[in-house]
Parts: structure tokens; C-alpha cells; sequence
């Protein structure tokens, strides 16, 4: 069962050409799939956790500013993984389609930072000389 849920895109998701890229489309799918759990808690969807693949496939563009109704379908699920469809529209026209697959369990993933102490570092600065 599908769920519908509406985004919109930012005023740098796109270039002047209204090409939005795969970054841009991650986070509208990811805020689409907070959106249709958050909604939807019967539709089987689980919260998302780690993206493990990411599949996309452009229809058309998408300029700044568009609300964005995502359509977010739960394809299959294993207790460990959920592979999630995604079809995203602006007035009835297709946009792109996406399927994405999320780890759901597991230890999270954490980003190993180096211990500050560690880090060799100075202040700087930077000049620039701008002509009229």
C-alpha cells in the first residue's frame, strides 16, 4: 500500500536548469520517508536507518520551490533490511522513481572523528584584494 506525502524542494536542489541531483533526490526521499512513517504507522514502513543501496531514475525536471507529492511504498522487508519504492511527481507530471534500500538493524553507524588534541592546526587568515 502506497503512501502519499507532499515535499518541496529547496532553492538549491536544482541547477538553473531544474536538473536536481542525487543528493538533492536522497533528501527529498528521506524526508518523504520520515513523513509516510510518521503518517502511515500501519503501512509496514520502519523508520529509516542507514541507506544501503539507491537506485534513481529521471522523467523530467524540477525546479526550486516545488511541492513534490511522493508516493512511498513498502517493496519488501526481512527484519534486517526494507526496500522501499518512491514515485515523485510535481502536478500529476513524473519526476523520477527511486528504490531504496534501508538497514533497520544492526549497530548504528557512527562517524569516527579524530580526537581534536590530535589535529596539527594554526590560526590563519585570508586576504583578498577586489578591484572596482
Amino acid at each position: 500500500m502506497a503512501v502519499a506525502v507532499e515535499v518541496t524542494t529547496r532553492w538549491d536542489d536544482a541547477d538553473r536548469h531544474a536538473h536536481v541531483n542525487n543528493a538533492a533526490y536522497l533528501a527529498l526521499i528521506r524526508a518523504a520517508h520520515d513523513l509516510a512513517v510518521d503518517r502511515e504507522a500501519h503501512a509496514g514502513l520502519a523508520p529509516a536507518a542507514d541507506l544501503r543501496a539507491l537506485e534513481i531514475r529521471h522523467s523530467a525536471p524540477c525546479a526550486p520551490g516545488a511541492v513534490v507529492t511522493v508516493l512511498v511504498e513498502l517493496l519488501e522487508a526481512d527484519g534486517k533490511l526494507q526496500r522501499v519504492g518512491y514515485r515523485l511527481s510535481v502536478a500529476d507530471l513524473p519526476i523520477a522513481e527511486a528504490t531504496a534500500t534501508w538497514q533497520l538493524s544492526g549497530p548504528p553507524s557512527v562517524l569516527s572523528l579524530p580526537d581534536l588534541n590530535e589535529v596539527d592546526g594554526r590560526p590563519f587568515s585570508f586576504a583578498q584584494t577586489v578591484r572596482t
